[in-house]
């Protein structure tokens, strides 16, 4: 029964909002623009206090901020930031530098079907991936999302830069190393919500 409005508006962005994620599946969230996909998603990892109403984790009556919920997300926003730096630091992201796991990379890099365009893990991508098209720099996000192996990843209109066949073997990819994660993705195209285990349709409250 989860209820979000902003402060001094009376108009409720979530009203009665009723859902059960469960790991080994995709949802997608699709809706016209104004009908909460982005507050939705801000209530889910913590950032935002629902109004009214709960979540629960694993059906326990648990605040997300107790949980440390964050630490089990990996969340893409649309707009990806690259650091100056090469394919592998922008990959696994904040970590140091004798810790990342190469071979964890390069599978990431799979996963996102880049492995035909970059074949060197220490090329540079420059000034926040000014040496990349627009696809490579978003399925740079989408492995980085991918390298930390967290339970809940939450992608957000990652497929808006790439092509049908881009798009296409990423869901695909998605939904097989789903099995021990809950997918959530927003996005408006078709074919992605067609291939979504679960399709999420947010209306417009007036």
């Amino acid at each position: 029964n989860l209820n979000f409005k902003y402060p001094n508006s009376d108009n409720f962005v979530l009203k009665d909002m009723n859902l059960e994620l469960n790991a080994g599946n995709t949802y997608c969230i699709y809706g016209a623009s104004g009908s909460g996909k982005t507050t939705f998603l801000n209530v889910l990892m913590n950032f935002l206090t629902p109004t009214s109403g709960k979540i629960l984790v694993n059906s326990n009556n648990n605040k997300l901020n107790e949980l440390n919920i964050f630490s089990k997300i990996s969340y893409l926003s649309q707009k990806i930031f690259l650091l100056n730096d090469t394919v592998t630091k922008n990959i696994a992201f904040s970590e140091n530098e004798n810790e990342i796991d190469y071979t964890k990379v390069q599978k990431c890099l799979n996963l996102a079907n880049l492995t035909n365009e970059i074949k060197d893990m220490n090329l540079l991508v420059g000034e926040d991936g000014s040496f990349l098209s627009g696809g490579q720099k978003q399925r740079i996000g989408i492995a980085r999302a991918l390298y930390f192996d967290k339970e809940l990843l939450i992608l957000d209109e990652i497929t808006s830069s790439l092509d049908s066949k881009n798009e296409n073997i990423i869901i695909d990819n998605l939904n097989k190393i789903k099995k021990d994660k809950i997918i959530i993705l927003c996005s408006h195209s078709k074919n992605v919500i067609d291939q979504c285990d679960h399709k999420i349709e947010l209306a417009t409250n007036v």
